[in-house]
């Protein structure tokens, strides 16, 4: 496929569910190269938004494309090619082994030119992802962080430009969180485009290049990370006082809920009691 444009875009994007737009009027560019967080209380539309512009979810609007190219137009075996996606959930129940899981992810591959390193990367994903030890063990045996684990293996092994994640740190423990984060760092370094889902604001400060903000169906904020992720839209957004700073140590740019007592879902100190 020959084209031109950003790796991923969306214009005027509406997708509905039961006949109802959960999602409104989207627009956004992911260029190769960067790592944009899509960030946004419960319920306002993000794994929707994901599914749709994946091609998961039918686009009831809108348009959406692959480096210029209309979602509509390619093939399954090419979008395949093009983009690989993490969702939420695993099937517990998948009755295949983690290193079976994992060469899932070179399918789109087979009887092409790139079939000949297959074995090779799906080792190095498995390396990535912290699962040599677990490679041969049924993936339903995993706890649930390590099936999280094989699922971004899997979209590592894909080798698509595109890498589009739905919350792919919410069943990791801190060093796996970091560690994936560390990984989509190295991937964007490459030249990858990065759509992810995230709900840790913190994730999302210390390693996104843009942030799109969306609430209620809509993208209703846009822009580099530090520009966006300011202390009054996000209290805002999440209906919850939320704090940002520079660390004067590290100099990473920090957000977190602000935990003051008296604040907005804290308890005021407990009156002390006379002497």
């Amino acid at each position: 496929m020959t084209a031109t444009g950003p790796a991923l875009s969306a214009a005027g994007v509406h997708v509905a569910i039961g006949g109802r737009d959960i999602v409104t009027g989207v627009d956004l560019e992911v260029d190769g190269g960067e790592i944009v967080a899509l960030v946004g209380p419960n319920g306002c539309g993000k794994s929707t938004l994901l599914s749709g512009l994946a091609g998961v979810r039918r686009v009831s609007r809108g348009a959406v494309r692959f480096a210029g190219v209309n979602l509509s137009d390619i093939a399954p075996i090419e979008l395949a090619r093009l983009r690989a996606l993490v969702t939420q959930l695993n099937r517990a129940d998948t009755p295949f082994l983690v290193h079976e899981v994992v060469e899932m992810g070179r399918f789109p591959w087979t009887r092409t030119a790139e079939a000949a390193r297959s074995a090779e990367l799906v080792e190095q994903a498995l390396t990535q992802c912290d699962l040599q030890s677990v490679r041969d063990r049924p993936f339903s045996q995993l706890s649930g962080g390590q099936q999280a684990r094989v699922s971004l293996a899997r979209a590592l092994a894909q080798q698509a430009p595109v890498l589009m994640l739905d919350e792919p740190t919410a069943a990791l423990d801190i060093h796996h969180q970091e560690r994936l984060l560390t990984i989509l760092a190295d991937r964007r370094r490459t030249g990858a485009a990065i759509l992810i889902v995230v709900h840790d604001l913190s994730l999302a400060a210390a390693y996104a290049d843009r942030v799109l903000v969306m609430k209620a169906g809509r993208i209703v904020a846009s822009g580099p990370t530090k520009k966006v992720m300011n202390a009054e839209l996000l209290s805002q957004i999440y209906d919850h006082p939320v704090l940002t700073w520079t660390h004067p140590d590290t100099g990473q740019f920090v957000v977190l809920p602000d935990r003051t007592p008296g604040t907005a879902g804290y308890p005021p100190p407990a009156p002390r009691r006379p002497e």
